[in-house]
């Protein structure tokens, strides 16, 4: 097959210095995988210049951390394909060094991730990132960024958020700069129902890595719990920047509209979203905010035929904003069945103000034990 070279340069322009080079060697026909591999080590490296962030001293061959660096740049795009390559992308790197932690923790939350966004239901995608995390902390039990993974499969499947209160301050003891501790910790304190520490968290995130696209939706998720929706607003625009085709983009773009009453703009932009269950969600609720009750109903009709692939967190939301009180409610209790990630959002998801003041809401609550003093 044909050969190509590629060289890459660093260089600051003040002072034309030369930062950081490497070259790649590689036949033509994998152009696709050659481009997620350069710019998963060109991000890497500009992580080291431009933030001061060390890669984790961990050993290993340079075939296995260049499969690394590839899947934890691919899943950033945060679609079904995208994580299940990621998925292909670690086991590769697994199989040439088993021993690999930060393979390991990445592989647990590949697995967590896909049954956050539907790509495994949550029942089957649990158990897996907690094999996988468990693995990490056994072959490395002073690991920061397993901690923090540990601590989101309790929180996102397992519901020990006692337990991964530990998991976070000790992430946090360990390592208190790491981008995806920091991540994992603000989303722990937004969803426990502590938005100005997990704001702290999150804007300290922001810092480290402004690319890392999941900070941007809890970014968001904490500006909407504090009221702030302008705020929302800016950084979900900035993930429309960002990634533009990535799952929930334009579904998180929508919601500080519908909290501002600006509907026709929100309308316009859920019709833009890429997954259909979250843009029939935000049908529902923009039309019917809209008056348009034929068009919510629809909507509505094919949300709750995907309801069984994972999406019961989505008819709650719907539901409620709709005034169908009982009708959410039931959709909540299969929330709490099926393990629904979306669940945890009870304390700050704006959607359910119509449900709060009923006691079946304080008593999943309770049920949940999501408040943590």
């Amino acid at each position: 097959g044909k050969k190509i070279r590629i060289t890459a340069q660093l260089i600051e322009v003040e002072t034309d210095a030369h930062l950081w080079s490497d070259t790649w060697d590689r036949d033509l026909d994998d152009v696709f995988e050659i481009q997620d591999e350069i710019a998963a080590k060109v991000v890497d490296e500009l992580r080291v210049q431009l933030l001061g962030e060390l890669p984790h001293a961990v050993a290993t061959d340079g075939e296995t951390y260049s499969l690394y660096l590839q899947a934890r740049h691919t899943i950033n795009q945060r679609t079904h394909d995208s994580l299940f390559r990621g998925e292909e992308l670690i086991k590769k790197a697994i199989e040439i060094d088993p021993d690999y932690t930060p393979a390991w923790v990445l592989k647990a939350h590949i697995y967590s991730q896909q049954g956050d966004v539907g790509a495994r239901l949550p029942l089957e995608a649990a158990p897996l990132a907690r094999a996988a995390v468990d693995r990490a902390l056994e072959l490395d039990p002073d690991n920061a960024a397993a901690y923090a993974i540990s601590g989101d499969v309790m929180i996102s499947y397992e519901r020990n958020y006692k337990d991964a209160r530990f998991a976070f301050d000790k992430a946090l003891e360990l390592d208190p700069n790491d981008v995806d501790v920091l991540y994992q910790a603000s989303v722990y304190y937004a969803f426990t129902g502590r938005p100005e520490l997990a704001l702290d968290l999150s804007l300290r995130t922001y810092e480290r890595d402004p690319l890392f696209t999941p900070n941007f939706s809890l970014l968001a998720y904490i500006y909407n719990m504090m009221d702030r929706y302008e705020e929302a607003l800016v950084i979900c625009r900035k993930r429309v920047e960002i990634a533009p085709d990535s799952y929930g983009t334009y579904y998180y773009l929508a919601w500080p509209l519908v909290l501002l009453g600006r509907y026709d703009e929100a309308l316009e932009v859920a019709e833009q979203e890429r997954l259909d269950g979250f843009k029939q969600t935000m049908l529902a609720i923009v039309h019917w905010k809209l008056g348009n009750i034929e068009a919510s109903d629809a909507a509505m009709d094919a949300l709750g035929a995907q309801q069984s692939g994972g999406w019961d967190w989505q008819v709650v939301e719907a539901r409620a904003v709709r005034g169908e009180i009982d009708e959410a409610f039931a959709a909540m209790e299969a929330a709490y069945e099926s393990r629904d990630t979306g669940l945890q959002l009870i304390l700050g998801d704006r959607t359910l103000d119509a449900l709060r003041d009923d006691p079946r809401y304080e008593a999943m609550v309770e049920k949940m034990g999501i408040r943590v003093d």
